[in-house]
């Protein structure tokens, strides 16, 4: 059994975006937001609210490095926020507007979907398969971050995806046509072996390391 525990790098964001998305010099990013209000998006007055932690780091994490330099090193544009009614439930339909840090009322599909490259939802509720369907329809790419935290962002989010998408690929290789696999595991001191049977399948088409096709990834 392999003993090692996964040590995770320091977040960081440019990483992320560049490992996921590989944004082209000039291409437009935003950050979508849900709140119980859209009004409190208006001069960032959401902050003010300890409950609402999902919105303060996509605004601290997210909106803040961008603008602090994420962009320029990028070479993207926009960085801007904008905030939509919490539909309040998972792949919802969402509102057919937005507000901006001003209170300006946007519509998603004149003002928001076809201006922006990428779109980044950091959401109470997930909103990936309406973003999902926008993004074949526009042609930008997203990721849904629905529920982030602290440890998502230490672990998960962390990584580096292109290193995940050559382990991955290494596992996909190496279950093809195999007739069973064994995964060793620990639990309340208990050291267990599941044995899966594959019945000696194909290996299933090669999975994309980054999102560069027009759809919206759930992270």
């Amino acid at each position: 059994m392999h003993n090692a525990i996964k040590q995770f790098p320091a977040f960081s964001l440019t990483r992320l975006l560049k490992t996921v998305f590989a944004p082209k010099p000039g291409e437009r990013i935003a950050l979508l937001i849900d709140l119980p209000d859209p009004m409190m998006v208006k001069d960032y007055w959401f902050l003010r609210d300890a409950g609402l932690t999902i919105q303060r780091l996509a605004y601290e994490v997210f909106y803040q490095r961008l603008k602090n330099g994420g962009l320029a090193e990028l070479g993207l544009q926009g960085g801007d926020l904008f905030a939509y009614q919490i539909t309040g439930g998972s792949n919802l339909d969402l509102p057919g507007h937005a507000l901006d840090a001003r209170g300006r009322k946007l519509s998603f599909e004149r003002d928001i979907y076809p201006r922006y490259n990428i779109l980044l939802c950091i959401s109470t509720c997930s909103a990936t398969a309406p973003l999902t369907a926008f993004a074949k329809r526009f042609g930008f790419r997203g990721a849904t971050l629905h529920g982030l935290n602290e440890t998502i962002l230490r672990t998960g989010l962390a990584v580096d995806y292109e290193e995940v998408s050559r382990g991955a690929e290494k596992l996909r290789l190496g279950l093809t046509r195999a007739d069973s696999f064994e995964i060793d595991f620990e639990v309340a001191q208990r050291k267990l072996t599941l044995k899966l049977s594959c019945g000696r399948q194909e290996k299933a088409p090669k999975a994309p390391s980054r999102c560069g096709m027009k759809t919206a990834r759930s992270a």
